[in-house]
C-alpha cells in the first residue's frame, strides 16, 4: 500500500512539473541561448490544453545567415508502440521523452536544412506579417469584444509567438485564434497575422 501511494505521489509530481513546465510563454534557457547567438529570432509554439511533449518551431538569422532549429521530442517525431520507442530510445540513448519538458540546449534541440532561397523567401514573408508590431490577447484581448458565452469554447488551446533581439525576448500568445478569427470575430489584424505566420511556419517545418 505504501509503494502504491508513493507511486501516486510521484506521479503527482511529475504532471505537476510538467505543467509548470508548459506555461504559456514561459522563456527558457533555449531562448537566451538564441538571444545570445542571433541577431533576431522567431519561434513558434503551438499551445496544447492537454499535456504533450513541447514542440518549437524556430528560424533566426545572424548578419546574412539565415537558419531554422527545431525543439521535438522522439515521441512526437514517430508513431509507433512506447515499448519499441522506449527501446530505440534506449539503443540511441536519447533522453526519456519526460525530460523535453525542461525545455534547453540538449538532444531535442536540432537544426533543420534550407536553401538559401528559400531561407530568404521564408524570412520576407514572415517580416510582411510585421509580428515586432501586431497585437496578441494581452494588448488586444482575449476572444472578441462582443462575443456571446455560447459561442466561447474553454479548451481550444492557441498559438505562442517569441520575438527574440539582442534586446528583448517578446512572448505573444493568441487563444483559438482560428476559431474566432473563422466562426465569431473575424478581421483582428493580429489574430489574422499570426494565423498566416502559422501557415508558413508549418509548410516550412512540414516532414
Amino acid at each position: 500500500m505504501k509503494i502504491f501511494k508513493l507511486s501516486i505521489v510521484v506521479a503527482l509530481l511529475t504532471i505537476k512539473s510538467v505543467l509548470q513546465a508548459q506555461s504559456i510563454g514561459q522563456i527558457t534557457s533555449l531562448h537566451l541561448f538564441l538571444q545570445n547567438n542571433a541577431d533576431s529570432t522567431l519561434i513558434y509554439k503551438k499551445e496544447s490544453n492537454w499535456i504533450a511533449p513541447p514542440v518549437y518551431l524556430i528560424i533566426s538569422k545572424k548578419e546574412d545567415t539565415i537558419s531554422l532549429y527545431t525543439y521535438n521530442s522522439l515521441y512526437k517525431k514517430i508513431k509507433a508502440p512506447s515499448s519499441i520507442l522506449d527501446t530505440i530510445s534506449k539503443i540511441k540513448n536519447y533522453p526519456n521523452y519526460l525530460q523535453s519538458y525542461n525545455v534547453g540546449i540538449n538532444k531535442f534541440f536540432d537544426a533543420k536544412y534550407i536553401d538559401d532561397t528559400s531561407a530568404i523567401e521564408l524570412w520576407t514573408l514572415l517580416n510582411q506579417q510585421k509580428p515586432w508590431q501586431i497585437g496578441d490577447d494581452k494588448s488586444d484581448g482575449t476572444a472578441c469584444k462582443d462575443y456571446t458565452e455560447e459561442k466561447y469554447i474553454s479548451d481550444l488551446g492557441g498559438i505562442s509567438l517569441f520575438l527574440i533581439t539582442k534586446s528583448e525576448i517578446k512572448a505573444l500568445y493568441f487563444y483559438g485564434p482560428q476559431y474566432f478569427e473563422e466562426k465569431v470575430c473575424p478581421t483582428r489584424p493580429g489574430r489574422k497575422a499570426v494565423l498566416e505566420i502559422e501557415k508558413l511556419f508549418l509548410k516550412t517545418f512540414k516532414e
